[in-house]
Order: C-alpha cells, then sequence, then structure tokens
C-alpha cells in the first residue's frame, strides 16, 4: 500500500479505513509483464477475496504477473478502500468468492470486533433500570483531547515521514496503563459497581487491542516489526500485543473504535457507560502525557527501507 498515509485514522490497514497501512507492491522486475492466466488461475478484473494479515477482504484483480522466481502475483484493489492501498499479493492469498469463503470472512469480522462491549453488556443492569424496547441506538463518540492529537501527529511524522519506528516493549505498556487506570478508578469515590465495570471494561480493551492491532493498527512500515515478535512466539507464550506496544497505539484504537462498535448489538446506556470510561482514560493519558508517551523512537532497518520506500515513486 501507499505512503502518505494520514494520521491516527491511517493506522488501520486492510486494511484500515483511514488508516493504521498494507505492504507496497514488491520491486519491479524484468518479468513482470502482465501474463495470460494459465487454466484455473485468477484473472484481472475478476472480484475476489484477499488474504491480508489473517483477514479476508472483497477485493478485485488489477494486473497479474509473474516475479523473477516465476512466482504468480495479483495486484488487488480492495473495495471501499482507497487505491493508496492496492498491493500486490501472492496467489495463496487470493482466494475465490464463494459462500463458504464469505462465511469465514464474517466469522473473522465478528471475532475480531466481539469482545470489547462483553464487559460492559455483562454489568450494564446493575447500573441502569433499561427497558430493551425503548433503548435507542447510540454512536460511541469518543473525545480526544487536543494534546493526545497532537501525540497521533508526532507519532505519524516519526514513522511515515522520518521513516522510524517505536522502540518496544514500550515503557509503559498498553497492559500497564489499563492496570493503571483499573487502580486509579478503584481508589476514588466512585460507586462498587461502576469500579467493577472499569475492570471488566480495560480487560476488553486490552483483549479488542490484541486482536485489532495486527489488523488495523499498524502503519505498514511497523508491521516486518511486529511479524518478527510474532513469529518469536512460542505456541502457549503469554505475552500479548499489550505487553509490547505502549500509549501510540492505545490512541489508534481511541481512533477506530466508534466506527467499529457501529457493527455490534452495544445500544442506549452500555454506549454512554463506555464512552465515559473511554473519556476518564483519555484524562488519564493527558495527565501524564510525557509519562504515558515517550518519544523514543528507532531507525527502520534498511531492509524495510528498501522494501517499502525505494518505489514508491512509481505508484
Amino acid at each position: 500500500m501507499a505512503t502518505n498515509e494520514e494520521p491516527a485514522s491511517a493506522a488501520a490497514a486492510p486494511p484500515a479505513q483511514d488508516a493504521a497501512e498494507a505492504a507496497p507492491a514488491p520491486s519491479p522486475s524484468a518479468s513482470a509483464a502482465p501474463l495470460p492466466p494459465p487454466r484455473g488461475a485468477f484473472r484481472a478484473g475478476e472480484e475476489v477475496l484477499g488474504e491480508h494479515l489473517a483477514m479476508l477482504y472483497d477485493a478485485k484483480i488489477l494486473q497479474v504477473r509473474e516475479s523473477a522466481s516465476g512466482v504468480r502475483e495479483y495486484r488487488v484493489h480492495y473495495k471501499g478502500w482507497h487505491k493508496r492501498h492496492d498491493e500486490w499479493i501472492t496467489e495463496d492469498l487470493v482466494h475465490e468468492k464463494n459462500d463458504e469463503n464469505e462465511a469465514k470472512r464474517q466469522a473473522l469480522i465478528a471475532a475480531t470486533q466481539g469482545n470489547v462491549v462483553a464487559g460492559a453488556k455483562r454489568k450494564i443492569n446493575e447500573l441502569f433500570t433499561v427497558d430493551d424496547k425503548e433503548a435507542p441506538k447510540t454512536k460511541l463518540k469518543i473525545t480526544i483531547p487536543r494534546e493526545l492529537k497532537r501525540i497521533l501527529a508526532r507519532d505519524w511524522t516519526r514513522v511515515c515521514t522520518e521513516k522510524k519506528i517505536a522502540k518496544l516493549p514500550r515503557s509503559p505498556t498498553v497492559a500497564q496503563i489499563l492496570e493503571r487506570y483499573v487502580k486509579e478508578r478503584t481508589t476514588d469515590k466512585t460507586g462498587t459497581n461502576r469500579q467493577r465495570l472499569a475492570k471488566e471494561i480495560a480487560a476488553g480493551l486490552g483483549d479488542y487491542f490484541d486482536q485489532a492491532l495486527p489488523v488495523m493498527l499498524l502503519y505498514r512500515y511497523e508491521r516486518p516489526q511486529y511479524e518478527e515478535w510474532a513469529r518469536s512466539q512460542k505456541f502457549g507464550a503469554e505475552e500479548q500485543p499489550r505487553d509490547r506496544y505502549g500509549g501510540e497505539h492505545l490512541l489508534r484504537l481511541f481512533v477506530k473504535l466508534p466506527e467499529l462498535l457501529e457493527h455490534t448489538s452495544m445500544e442506549g446506556d452500555g454506549v454512554t457507560v463506555l464512552q465515559t470510561m473511554m473519556g476518564d482514560l483519555a484524562n488519564l493519558l493527558k495527565s501524564c502525557i510525557d509519562e504515558m508517551f515517550p518519544d523514543e523512537y528507532e531507525d527502520l532497518p534498511e531492509s524495510v527501507i528498501n522494501k517499502y520506500f525505494r518505489y514508491d515513486f512509481l505508484e
């Protein structure tokens, strides 16, 4: 996918609607001319499902080519996304568009989007008397303070302009930030039910962050760093993305969360409670901004720069 990604919302990658970033086209080669497809292969103009970081997306094949090593590759456009997200992918990542694969796609979407609201819905009746027949559908609105927007802009500049990536693990990590939020909520004068709800929402956000990070919270230049860590994890390892990434990536989730929750069944007062809790968390981040967002980045490896930046002028 292309450069010039936008702060925060650009962190979603196929994709991500505005956001955090997918892999760009591989280096051009002499054998990259369009090829007539062999029997059974996908063809230019065909609608398919493209696989990206374990997710499936509606896509259309724009071009077909064969790499220098003889691997057939397809340039795909992800429907609903800007053309800057177009990319070359190998044939094993292209799936026929049929009922079976569409069911798999919907299951992956549901698994990614379903966790964050579970805690709030379990405890909502302890806080409010809700008439389900009367409760209106309410959109989540998260107000991000100006100071935190500046952090998002700084983060975008470091990664997308200065060719840097955050040093990992961050300090504090997302897990530590959520633990601090719960600790402060349990020592203030709020009621016991609200304190318990804060714990459940923090746990849900942590789970949601772990699932959302590789799908929509990374700029494309950050993906090799994540993938290297993911490959190093042994089966059953307890370390999760929340244990490595920090406040900048948590803020990217703030940006995407309202849009994502539109696809859930959370309504009325449940949204109101979650909105209040997210506002409290934003205020915590703002009050300790220097501690929560250390300006610590390192240069991208030369191999990543060569892969993602060298041919950007061709896009």
